[in-house]
Parts: C-alpha cells; structure tokens; sequence
C-alpha cells in the first residue's frame, strides 16, 4: 500500500506541482438579469467577448489571450419576472441596509 501511494505521488506531482495559474491574466464572467433564459445568456456571453476583442484587442483573440483568461457566463436561474423582481428588490434591501 506504501508503493502504490509513493507512486501516485511521483505520477501526479509534475502535473499537479508545476501546472501555474497565470495571476496576471483576469476572468470575465457574464451575469444575467431578470426573466433571462439560458440561451440568451450564452449568446450575450459571446457578444460581451466580442466587444471586449474589438474595444481593446483590435479584434485578435491571440492579443486577448495574454490578458483574460476565459470570458464565461453565470447563470442565475429565473423563475418568473414577478418573482425576479422581488428577489432583486429583497437583495437590494439587504444591501442597504448593510451600508
């Protein structure tokens, strides 16, 4: 049992050890509002990154890559604009009342 976790770790170091994560790069991420649907979401993800390329990069997705990481959507599940509206109103309560 010894040899077979030695092992594992002598396999898995170099991977896990030198893989880096580049803390110069940023992540963008896309968040919906209310009644929005999930493909909405994804097709205003990829306008938001196809903005950002042309705004900043000149349209070079390889100029974009040196500075964001990944442009990705999160997804706020929507029940109803009836009830999205009153969850918006609440959380917006409650940050004020925090301030």
């Amino acid at each position: 049992m010894k040899n077979i976790i030695i092992l594992l770790i002598l396999v898995l170091f170099p991977i896990v050890g030198f893989s880096s994560i580049d803390e110069y790069k940023t992540d963008v991420y896309f968040a919906n509002g209310i009644d929005t649907d999930e493909g909405n979401v994804t097709a205003n993800t990829l306008l938001l990154e196809n903005s950002i390329k042309e705004k900043f990069y000149k349209n070079s997705a390889i100029e974009m890559n040196k500075y964001i990481a990944k442009v990705a959507e999160s997804y706020n599940h929507t029940d109803n604009i009836v009830l999205d509206f009153w969850e918006s109103i609440l959380w917006r309560y409650k940050d004020f009342r925090c301030r």
